[in-house]
Order: structure tokens, then C-alpha cells, then sequence
């Protein structure tokens, strides 16, 4: 079965997809997943999350598709393990990274690694020379190549270091870095934890493992911050006025998105929208 969505039928194939992955437990609640213009956002948490009676782990993904019913899902991962990177690959199935050494999808993932749910390791830090105990806590992707950021500094290569709060590009089996964070306004003791490219608007969406500042926009860790190269910062989400409320002192430590089927702003689904 493909693990591939196509925009008309997003919703339902992340329902049998990820339902044959895991257990689903649906809870009806205040939904945002059209605050940026999102079919759907996938969110984790450091700490546990109340969410309308039920409670969302941090070993769990909490799945927004606008409906007003948020579906938690159980992927039989241990509970001492958490899952702080996600991202669903056009090309490699679902991604996903742990804080600590863990066995999933039938191997064991170390932190520096990224596992796909059908395709086994996409990323292993050991098999490039990375410094064990690297890991890896934040992925997404850019044409076809792997985007990530890791807890602690990394050469890349010989003089090109990239530090907690970058993000890097990892293709034909070598780094680069992709985007260097406090160059544009991040605080370098922040520790960049969960990050979402939309490659259709150019937009890095971004969540930092504490509170901070860049110029005037103030954060918390739980908040998820929008930067768009050539138009600055912006916040996309406040972390405990959202959909995955989570309390002070609390980290978004994962974040994946697909995009509207009318994310231009110019049309749009809801057709009272063309009334005169």
C-alpha cells in the first residue's frame, strides 16, 4: 500500500495508514489546524497533554485535521522513550527520532538515528562519524534530501560546524548546513527541537527547546514560530492556547504539517466564500 497522500484523500488515507501503525483514540476538541492555512498538523510534546478528557503522551502524535476531533495515536513505542522528531517523507514513509536508545519498527534506533516505519534507517549518525550520544531532534525535508538539527554541535565538515539551533541538509550521503539560525535573529543557547519546512510557501516552521526573543516576538518552548526568508518571523502557534494545550515550562518537540489544498489564499473549499 502507498504510503504517499494525494491532496484529495489526505484525511482518510493518514486514518487507515496510521491506523493500521498504531491504536487511535479520537477526543473532540477546539481544532487549529487551519491557523497557516494546514489540511492537518501532527504535534508531540516533552510532557504529557490533556486534551478533552484523554491524555496524549509524550511518546505519542496528536493528529489535527480541522474536524474538531483530535485522534491520539498509540504506536506501542516504550513509555520511557520519547519521540522528539517526526515528519512524513514523500519519499521515505513516516520518520521518526527518539531521545534514547529504543527499539522500534523492528531495530534498534539510537538518538543520532532517523527511522522510517517501512524502510528502516534513513539516517544513522554512527555509519557518518557523529559522536555517540548525538541526537538527532528535529527532521523534516527539502527536495527529496533530509532536513535536521541535532542537540548539540556537529562538524559537518573539516572548519564548517553547525550548532544545536541550525538546521542541516543531508543528501547523496553528506551534511551541509542548510540554514544557519542565529545568524537571523535565534539566541545560540537555544536548541532548535522541532522544525516543519513547507517547501509550497518557502516557510520554516520552528520550536526551540526554551523561551526566548528574536527583536520584538517573544516565546515559549511550547510555542511553534513561522520564519519565511525575506519576510521575518512570526508566530504560527501559541503552545498553551492551542489545539495541544500544554502547560508552562512545556516543549513542542515535534511538528509536521500538510498544507491546505488552496494554501494561496486565492480559492478555497468553503464556498460562502464567493457569495456576493
Amino acid at each position: 500500500m502507498s504510503l504517499i497522500p494525494t491532496p484529495a484523500t489526505t484525511t482518510g488515507w493518514w486514518n487507515v495508514v496510521l491506523g493500521l501503525l498504531a491504536g487511535v483514540v479520537g477526543l473532540a476538541s477546539t481544532s487549529t489546524a487551519f491557523a497557516e492555512g494546514f489540511e492537518m498538523t501532527v504535534l508531540s510534546a516533552d510532557v504529557s497533554a490533556l486534551i478533552a478528557g484523554g491524555v496524549a503522551e509524550d511518546e505519542h502524535l496528536v493528529i489535527d485535521d480541522g474536524s474538531g476531533v483530535l485522534n491520539i495515536f498509540l504506536f506501542g513505542f516504550p513509555d520511557a522513550r520519547d519521540v522528539d522528531g517526526y515528519h512524513q517523507s514523500a519519499v521515505g514513509g513516516h520518520w521518526f527520532t527518539f531521545d534514547s536508545t529504543t527499539s522500534a519498527f523492528g531495530q534498534v534506533v539510537e538518538p543520532g538515528d532517523v527511522i522510517s516505519a517501512t524502510a528502516g534507517l534513513r539516517f544513522d549518525a554512527s555509519a557518518l562519524g557523529l559522536a555517540r550520544g548525538v541526537d538527532v531532534d528535529a527532521v523534516s525535508e527539502f527536495a527529496g534530501d533530509m532536513l535536521l538539527s541535532f542537540s548539540t554541535a556537529v562538524e559537518l565538515t573539516p572548519g564548517q560546524v553547525a550548532d544545536d539551533e541550525d538546521v542541516v541538509r543531508y543528501g547523496a550521503g553528506t551534511l551541509h548546513l542548510q540554514l544557519d539560525l542565529s545568524a537571523i535573529g535565534v539566541p545560540p543557547n537555544l536548541d532548535l527541537d522541532a522544525l516543519h519546512l513547507d517547501e509550497e510557501r518557502g516557510v520554516y516552521y520552528l520550536s526551540f527547546d526554551g523561551p526566548g526573543q528574536i527583536a520584538s516576538l517573544r516565546f515559549e518552548g511550547s510555542d511553534l514560530l513561522a520564519y519565511e526568508p525575506g519576510a521575518g518571523w512570526r508566530m504560527a502557534r501559541r503552545g498553551r492556547d492551542a489545539t495541544l494545550p500544554l502547560p508552562r515550562g512545556a516543549d513542542l518537540d515535534g511538528v509536521f504539517a500538510i498544507p491546505g489544498l488552496f494554501s494561496d489564499g486565492f480559492e478555497t473549499g468553503d464556498l460562502s466564500r464567493w457569495a456576493p
